[in-house]
Parts: C-alpha cells; sequence; structure tokens
C-alpha cells in the first residue's frame, strides 16, 4: 500500500520528504532548513517552496505523510492477521519497531516540542488511532491501557531513555500483546 500513498503525494514531494526525513534523523529539527532539504532533495529551492512555503508547512507536511504511511502498515499487518485485536496488535508492533529503529514519525513527532503548531497534525492522527484501536473489539479499558503504554514505551525510547533492557522490553511487548488475545 506504500505505493499507493507515494503516488498520491507525487515525485517532487517524496524527494523533499526523504531529504528532510534523513535530515531529521541526522541532525534533528534544529538542522533542518529548507536549503538543505531542497539542495539533499535535488530540487531548486524555488521548487521547494512551491510545495511548502515555510519549514513549518514542510514539517506538517512530512508528519501527516510519515503518520498516513505508519497507518497504511499497521492496517496491512493487521488485515494479514484477520482476528480480533489485530489492529491492537499491529499497533504494538509497529509503535515499538518505530522508536527502536528511529524511523521518521519518531523524529518528527518528537519535534512536537521545538514546533507546537504540529501539534493539531498530529492530534488528528492520534484520535483516528485512538479510533480504530477502540473498534478492535477488545474492552475499552484494555484498548486505552494498551494505547497509554505503547505511547509511554515510545515516549521513553525516542527521548534516549531506554529505561527496559532488550529482555525486560520484550516481556513487556509480548505482555501488551497477550492483553489482545483472548484469555
Amino acid at each position: 500500500m506504500k505505493e499507493n500513498i507515494d503516488s498520491e503525494i507525487g515525485e517532487t514531494k517524496r524527494k523533499i520528504f526523504e531529504a528532510s526525513r534523513k535530515i531529521l534523523q541526522e541532525k534533528g529539527i534544529l538542522g533542518l532548513t529548507l536549503a538543505e532539504a531542497a539542495a539533499v532533495a535535488g530540487v531548486s529551492k524555488g521548487g521547494l517552496l512551491y510545495h511548502f512555503a515555510s519549514k513549518s508547512e514542510l514539517l506538517a507536511g512530512l508528519l501527516h505523510f510519515e503518520a498516513s504511511t505508519f497507518e497504511q502498515a499497521v492496517t496491512d499487518a493487521a488485515l494479514a492477521d484477520g482476528q480480533p485485536g489485530a489492529w491492537t496488535r499491529a499497533y504494538i508492533i509497529a509503535s515499538s519497531e518505530q522508536a527502536l529503529e528511529g524511523k521518521s514519525l519518531s523524529a518528527v513527532i518528537g519535534s512536537l516540542l521545538l514546533e507546537p503548531s504540529l501539534l493539531p497534525v498530529y492530534a488528528s492522527h492520534a484520535a483516528r488511532w485512538a479510533e480504530l484501536l477502540g473498534r478492535d473489539q477488545l474492552p475499552e479499558r484494555t484498548a486505552h491501557i494498551i494505547r497509554f503504554a505503547v505511547e509511554g514505551l515510545w515516549f521513553d525510547e525516542v527521548c534516549g531513555l531506554r529505561p527496559l533492557n532488550p529482555g525486560q522490553r520484550a516481556a513487556f511487548i509480548d505482555e501488551l500483546l497477550a492483553m489482545t488475545r483472548p484469555a
């Protein structure tokens, strides 16, 4: 399904997003400039400005793209699973992989502290994910517990806190996954 998302945005935007993702992962939000994003993407600064008039617009577009890509990956994995709780299981796994691998969604969401104008963009995606978790045939309380546990683990890892060793982390993820299956 990634090709559907890519085809919706166009080749130039995809290049700009890939360049911005790379810069964010290597240098953080303060290292991302429109000029550098254009240079790394291989487009003129005017070409970048045609699509994004400001750094805030670029970050909002990137956040929307990355969140949509993440959601599509979760949905695809859930469809392959096909059992009650499938979307939640896929969300647990994808979120934990995002945090560990330093994926760009994590990098962009991490920039919310320095770019508060992105909060409504992220909030709309987070609300949709909460809705999808709530429709996953799990008790509402269980869905909330899982969501907040996943978000807490993700936050700790994105911030570099890493409070759990690999064995503890695996056991934590396994426990969350077990909560998505019938007893």
